[in-house]
């Protein structure tokens, strides 16, 4: 006879034990197999195989109450195995969608921060997933440049912190090359704007809208939107198979960077970031620790607006005593994967803890090619031909006169077959 005896102890543990009663001689008789394994009293000096293997009943009947006593005691009920403990605290947060635009407990409260974000564990079809809630309060500058709803404008981004890999999408519906992207109207070179700030909330099912892997790993979170980005947070995002809206971002191949030794004093972690007007190239500082156990690469991100394109490279950065700060440049053209950036692009770089102050530049137009792009026509030999039947007689009549300006620069006529190619002549 099995009893079980569960209390209570504290508010977060819920002590279990199992008393067994079966080694109380209750029974009038037992099988020869269990009485080898039943305990009894062994008088001082006496061997257990020399000591009666039955009780008396009165013996029997003090055990049983002792038994009832400690249940009695402790507390009642039965259970064959340790009970779990009971959760604790409201239930988890359950999403049903992506993308979400009403508060919910978590939301940050209002303040003066432009973005602000939390993160939390829930529920989606009963697998856990990680919902992002976000709240926002942007200058009227923002309205201008991506209207009332600024939220495909607001990029989230997640970095790997063991693999540096790196997956953005903004917080609103997606914007996937066969999807409409919402009416535009606005100015993405404007800086000032008057009117009330731009405010509103929003949530995000993470793994889903970023596109993570399946598997349980640890990443960094922030949100980023022009000039505006906030401090990372830290999250192990848990395994979750649900259907993926997004997708991770490509990296560039091959280097993107000239990266030169400097006698710069910059902090170390530290970034910066310059631009120069009418240039697509960017250059800066970057210092570096290296008493890392491996190196850390430099993030480097770029979004264009209006039409939302976004790339990054991912650059590892020399480790030895002469490389703790470098200087560095890149055309922002090649952050981009099979894209021609003609807008106003946002970059924005990060390497450990350091991430540097976003810069906008606007990307201008390739020249053009030369003679409009029509290549010339080939020769062929017919045209070498009929070249050389015209240049014939002209070379004869002139065999001892200096070229004038006009034949100067003739091409000279192809050699016919088993005759020596003309020396070039001297220029004039």
């Amino acid at each position: 006879m099995v009893f079980g005896i569960r209390g209570a102890r504290g508010q977060d543990q819920v002590v279990s034990c199992v008393v067994t009663l079966r080694s109380f001689p209750v029974l009038p008789s037992y099988r020869s197999s269990a009485r080898a394994a039943e305990p009894s009293v062994v008088a001082s000096g006496q061997s257990p195989r020399h000591v009666p293997m039955r009780a008396t009943r009165a013996g029997r009947i003090r055990l049983l109450a002792a038994g009832l006593l400690v249940l009695a005691f402790v507390g009642s009920g039965c259970s064959g195995e340790p009970h779990p403990p009971e959760p604790m605290g409201p239930p988890p947060m359950s999403v049903t969608t992506t993308f979400m635009t009403d508060p919910n407990a978590f939301t940050p409260a209002e303040s003066d921060a432009p973005l602000d974000f939390a993160l939390t564990l829930a529920v989606r079809n009963s697998r856990p997933t990680l919902v992002l809630s976000g709240r926002y309060n942007l200058p009227a500058a923002v309205r201008a440049r991506y209207g009332e709803d600024p939220r495909h404008a607001i990029y989230l981004v997640a970095i790997n912190t063991e693999a540096f890999r790196i997956h953005a999408a903004p917080v609103g519906p997606p914007l996937s090359p066969t999807s409409e992207p919402p009416a535009f109207a606005g100015d993405v070179f404007a800086d000032e704007a008057t009117g009330e700030p731009l405010r509103g909330v929003f949530s995000v099912d993470v793994p889903v809208a970023l596109g993570l892997p399946p598997l349980s790993a640890p990443y960094e979170f922030f949100l980023w939107i022009d000039e505006h980005v906030t401090p990372r947070q830290s999250f192990i995002n848990p395994s979750n198979t649900t259907p993926r809206e997004g997708h991770e971002v490509l990296p560039i191949t091959g280097p993107a960077m000239l990266l030169q030794r400097t006698e710069s004093d910059a902090a170390i972690p530290s970034i910066t970031i310059q631009t120069t007007e009418g240039s697509s190239v960017v250059e800066g500082v970057v210092a570096h620790e290296l008493d890392t156990p491996e190196p850390v690469p430099l993030l480097y991100m770029a979004v264009e607006r209006p039409v939302m394109q976004y790339g990054y490279a991912r650059v590892v950065l020399p480790h030895d005593d002469e490389s703790r700060r470098l200087h560095y440049d890149l055309d922002v053209r090649h952050l981009f994967f099979n894209h021609e950036p003609t807008g106003r692009v946002w970059v924005l770089g990060m390497m450990g803890s350091a991430t540097a102050t976003p810069a906008a530049l606007r990307v201008p137009e390739r020249p053009a090619p030369v003679d409009g792009g029509v290549p010339a026509a080939p020769i062929t030999d017919a045209t070498a031909g009929s070249t050389a039947t015209a240049a014939a007689p002209a070379s004869a009549a002139t065999e001892t006169a200096p070229p004038s300006e006009a034949t100067a620069n003739v091409p000279a006529p192809h050699p016919a077959a088993g005759e020596a190619a003309p020396a070039p002549s001297a220029a004039p």
